[in-house]
């Protein structure tokens, strides 16, 4: 009995056991994915790389349970592998990389992720699996007139923003970045409010129908007044009376020339 404990014992020891670096057979400059399992001293730590136990010195501090981009530093020998932490937005997206994460994030490895992921790097998103994981969703949600590059640049914009990344908020945003002017809008949606009031409508609602287009009516008219009285692009709007530039302009030339003498009465 004793001797299968100590069996059992040591099979568990040695797998606790750090791998060789040569078993990963890791390069310099070679950028993989770790998780910091436990922390040996201020810079050491056993870092999981692939599913193999490494022994490592870090040049930046880390915490126990903590999953990064790790790159192979020159340091780096058959008994000593030091690994400096990057960020997503520092790795550089070799093939080999690539591949390396989506198989990390466990994401299918296709040519539109690939793409879409170098995209969000240039845009300086981080790149994690639940962001990578939420552009492809939205992207995937795009409607078949959508150009790819106007829905993911307003992705992008929600997501600086901070706005939640659905396809309702997406589109409400490419629409006012991409879409027609306003006056173009209300065009349409007026048209379209015509043609509902021409078509024939149920007996019993068609009253309440037809107010409620007139309603919508009025409101689009009072949209276009409103867009239309606003001043044009570097014009200035009249100056109040009582206001600075108002008295600017009672002081000018014009305006302090003398008045015409009255009429002599009759």
């Amino acid at each position: 009995m004793s001797m299968q404990i100590g069996s059992l014992m040591r099979s568990l020891l040695g797998e606790l056991q750090p791998a060789d670096a040569k078993t990963l057979d890791l390069k310099v400059g070679q950028i993989v994915k770790g998780m910091v399992l436990q922390l040996l001293g201020e810079q050491d730590a056993l870092v999981n790389i692939g599913g193999v136990h490494v022994r490592a010195r870090l040049e930046a501090p880390l915490q126990q349970g903590q999953v990064t981009f790790l790159q192979v530093q020159p340091e780096s020998n058959g008994g000593q592998m030091v690994l400096k932490p990057v960020n997503g937005t520092d790795v550089p997206l070799t093939d080999d990389t690539l591949a390396d994460m989506l198989k990390g994030f466990g994401m299918k490895d296709q040519p539109a992720v690939r793409e879409l992921a170098r995209q969000l790097q240039q845009a300086d998103v981080a790149l994690t699996k639940g962001s990578l994981q939420s552009f492809q969703r939205v992207m995937e949600q795009a409607p078949p007139d959508a150009a790819p590059d106007q829905w993911l640049e307003a992705a992008l914009v929600a997501h600086k923003r901070q706005l939640p990344l659905t396809r309702e908020t997406v589109r409400s945003l490419r629409e006012a970045m991409f879409g027609p002017p306003l006056h173009a809008q209300l065009d349409r949606l007026e048209a379209e409010a015509a043609a509902a009031a021409r078509a024939p409508m149920p007996q019993a609602a068609s009253g309440e129908l037809r107010e409620l287009l007139g309603k919508l009516a009025q409101a689009m008219r009072a949209v276009r007044d409103a867009a239309g009285a606003m001043p044009a692009p570097g014009a200035t709007a009249p100056a109040a009376p009582g206001s600075a530039a108002g008295a600017a302009a009672a002081a000018s030339p014009a305006a302090s020339a003398p008045a015409e003498p009255p009429a002599p009465a009759s």
